[in-house]
């Protein structure tokens, strides 16, 4: 049904129903945004019977988890993983479909010019000796880290949400009781590449939830790239559901306006060709610099800041100079001196050593991640991070490695210390819209698919008490 169709019947059963006339037309529904949360937001509702469309500025789905292919490589849009616990994504995704390639569990630690292995011992017992010799944490770290693990099979999910806000950092030295020695060294470098932001400004129930993640599953790759997880939300929709390369001038609780990308107003030129589509309920389903854009969406953005990241690909001939699939960190990137360059490498990893697929054969790929947007051109990150990578395998090898792209993904995360502790903010706007996305719950692939799934949950609810939709969920 196109568009002008689905405004017509609107009309025509509103003015059916002020004639005391029964027509059985389905609610409809607007998303705004084709990112995860919004996806999964559309699925949700069509599942229940809804007519749903989809807006989307950007020429695909996926938002800010979309992979290219660049000369054969996989290039996802900045560094990220797939935790195969997540219990969002395990409820909504066919997993054996994305050909999930794991990680080994556990890191390498780069100090100097040594790499050393923090290992997970329940797992990987044959590394238990080496990981306990690395120069990462006293025994007695390591010892109290593997407790806490074995804890955490046993503390629900409810229960690390239901604790009062503090930092990871906070966490770290009162609870877990570790050395400065293994939070510099091992535990500031891995989540402020998962979080983007200092231990002091975590969430520390974020920091538990994850490690439990990482304790009961491990992280993994989809071997055609993370863009996979939203092109298959996508096509569990009607092919016409998701309008792409199209923008939205103005929202209102029962209307968006739209023009396609490219129609926007320039100084002197004529008004852009828009129209109005009518609906039952609008969903705001992007982040928060789209939402502070938009017409008719002031405040549904809050006031919390974010976060960025910036990820250097490469392309390699040959194999890689680590060919374990497994994370490299940067054991002394909290040693960095203010003032000095923001370049600094957080980790770098060879994505084709987990997954085949992202390098054509023969090759090897690269990437480099660099928390934040540093303030230099992209020839300046690129010289800094390559003299980095020489320090570390070598500067003649690293020399001969190709520049691919630079990602600089200046919105990536929402920050979590916020008003409300950065998690599930309401659905509900005032005004009659609806919101969903990482920045209303948590700065996960968990938390955006649960916010669009909430988001909906919240849309149901209302179209069933206004009589736009049967208790059992149909029309």
């Amino acid at each position: 049904m196109g568009t002008s169709m689905r405004t017509a019947a609107l009309l025509l059963a509103h003015a059916a129903l002020a004639a005391g006339v029964s027509v059985a037309v389905r609610p409809r529904v607007t998303v705004v945004g084709a990112g995860v949360s919004g996806l999964c937001c559309a699925r949700t509702l069509h599942a229940a019977g809804v007519d749903v469309s989809v807006i989307e500025r950007a020429d695909g789905v996926g938002g800010r988890v979309r992979s290219d292919i660049v000369d054969g490589f996989i290039l996802d849009r900045g560094f990220q993983v797939f935790l195969t616990e997540y219990p969002e994504p395990r409820s909504v995704l066919d997993l054996d479909a994305l050909d999930l390639r794991p990680f080994l569990p556990g890191a390498l630690v780069q100090l100097g010019a040594e790499r050393h292995l923090v290992a997970d011992p329940f797992r990987r017992p044959q590394d238990l000796l080496r990981g306990a010799l690395a120069p990462v944490g006293s025994l007695v770290d390591k010892a109290r880290v593997a407790l806490f693990a074995v804890l955490q099979f046993l503390q629900p999910v409810d229960a690390i949400f239901a604790k009062p806000p503090r930092s990871t950092l906070a966490f770290l030295r009162a609870e877990l009781a570790v050395s400065d020695v293994m939070i510099e060294r091992f535990f500031r470098p891995f989540y402020q590449g998962i979080f983007l932001a200092p231990l002091d400004e975590q969430d520390a129930r974020m920091f538990e939830f994850v490690f439990k993640m990482f304790t009961l599953g491990v992280a993994a790759l989809p071997a055609k790239g993370l863009g996979e997880v939203p092109k298959q939300l996508a096509r569990a929709l009607p092919e016409d559901t998701v309008r792409t390369r199209t923008l939205v001038l103005g929202v209102s609780a029962t209307s968006v306006r739209v023009a396609e990308v490219g129609a926007e107003k320039a100084e002197g030129a004529r008004e852009p060709d828009d129209h109005t589509l009518e609906s039952d309920a609008v969903v705001l389903a992007v982040d928060r610099p789209a939402l502070a854009a938009i017409d008719g969406a002031h405040g549904a953005a809050g006031t919390d800041g974010e976060r960025s990241s910036t990820a250097i690909y490469f392309a390699i001939d040959g194999p890689p100079p680590i060919a374990e699939p497994i994370l490299v960190l940067n054991g002394e990137c909290g040693r960095v001196a203010p003032g000095a360059s923001s370049a600094v490498l957080n980790n770098v990893c060879f994505p084709s050593s987990v997954a085949s697929s992202y390098a054509p054969a023969g090759k090897a790929l690269a990437s480099c991640t660099v928390v934040g947007d540093p303030a230099v051109t992209d020839a300046e990150l690129e010289r800094a991070v390559r003299e980095q990578l020489g320090r570390w395998f070598g500067a003649e090898r690293v020399a001969a490695w190709r520049h691919l792209r630079t990602y600089r993904v200046r919105y990536a995360q929402p920050t979590q210390l916020g008003a409300r502790g950065g998690f599930d903010w309401p659905a509900r706007l005032d005004g009659g819209l609806y919101r969903c996305g990482d920045h209303t719950s948590s700065p996960t692939l968990n938390g955006a698919m649960a916010s669009g799934r909430r988001a909906a949950e919240a849309v149901l609810e209302d179209l069933r008490a206004r009589g736009r939709l049967a208790a059992s969920g149909r029309a």
